[in-house]
């Protein structure tokens, strides 16, 4: 049962993105990648369920906080008010524009551009020169 809750909630996070993702290329925009911040993936405002951490947890943690103020669309419902821990961009309101943001902030904590990351051991290319030491 804890198995199915898990897989149905993953397909939800899934289509939750698609549905995103589909929005934005409606509109022939494209999301922009951020800036690798090592910082922002431990960011308190970013961290929704307070484990510490950027992961997919705070993208749940949105899309469930959200579910009662927020139509199928992504627009405030008339009447409810989401908690301003969810205005990601901090626009003054809360939609699925603060949802992609979030979700960009969590591709580039997961995915850091590669002249980031160290090389593999042994390896004997020169060090990028974005690596902090």
């Amino acid at each position: 049962m804890h198995n199915r809750l898990i897989l149905a909630a993953a397909l939800a996070l899934v289509v939750a993105l698609a549905v995103v993702g589909a929005g934005v290329w409606a509109q022939g925009m494209t999301i922009d990648p951020v800036p690798y911040e090592p910082r922002l993936c431990t960011d308190p405002e970013l961290d929704l369920n307070g484990d510490g951490v950027l992961n997919k947890a705070d993208i749940t943690y949105w899309d469930e906080g959200t579910r009662q103020c927020l139509d199928n669309e992504g627009h405030e419902i008339p009447g409810q008010k989401c908690d301003p821990k969810f205005d990601i961009d901090k626009d003054g309101d809360v939609d699925y524009d603060d949802l992609a943001l979030l979700y960009r902030y969590l591709v580039t904590c997961m995915f850091p551009p590669y002249d980031v990351l160290p090389g593999p051991p042994g390896h004997t290319d020169p060090k990028p020169t974005s690596v902090r030491p």
